[in-house]
């Protein structure tokens, strides 16, 4: 319960397919054995330097586009800061999709496909090894995604 009174509270997806391996993400981004996935949101191809993936609405740009949540850190000036209801709000509609979101376009093919969460475990190099010193250390953010 925020501090107005209102229900903030928010449940991430319980259970994903976690990718936790360098190309799983390109793979499973095109139907099994197919070299095209469209939906109608993206159209993906596969070509000999990985996967292309044309959006329908792509907007080159990320100038407002995101929300962050009054009362943390400095708010950049190219991006919306919002009270904690509306923030709990958008968050609870963008985890709530349609199920042809969630569709897998691995199995998109298939009579039963999948429709589910993915989670995306990187782990970047912020600090590289330097042999006999120190070892490389890594970050690792994590990216909780619908399938589009």
């Amino acid at each position: 319960m925020h501090e107005n009174g209102i229900d903030a509270s928010i449940s991430l997806p319980g259970e994903t397919f976690v990718l936790d391996r360098k190309g799983l993400a390109r793979e499973l981004s095109l139907p099994f054995q197919h070299n095209e996935f469209h939906s109608a949101y993206v159209d993906s191809y596969r070509m000999r330097q990985g996967v292309l993936h044309n959006p329908q609405n792509d907007r080159r740009t990320t100038e407002g586009v995101f929300h962050i949540v009054a009362g943390g850190l400095p708010v950049p000036a190219d991006k919306n800061e919002v009270p904690v209801p509306v923030y709990a709000q958008l968050l609870r509609i963008a985890l709530s999709p349609p199920d042809d979101l969630l569709c897998l376009p691995f199995t998109s093919r298939q009579e039963n496909s999948a429709k589910l969460w993915l989670s995306l475990l990187l782990r970047p190099i912020v600090v590289p090894e330097i042999s006999g010193l120190r070892p490389k250390k890594t970050m690792e953010p994590g990216f909780l995604r619908q399938v589009v």
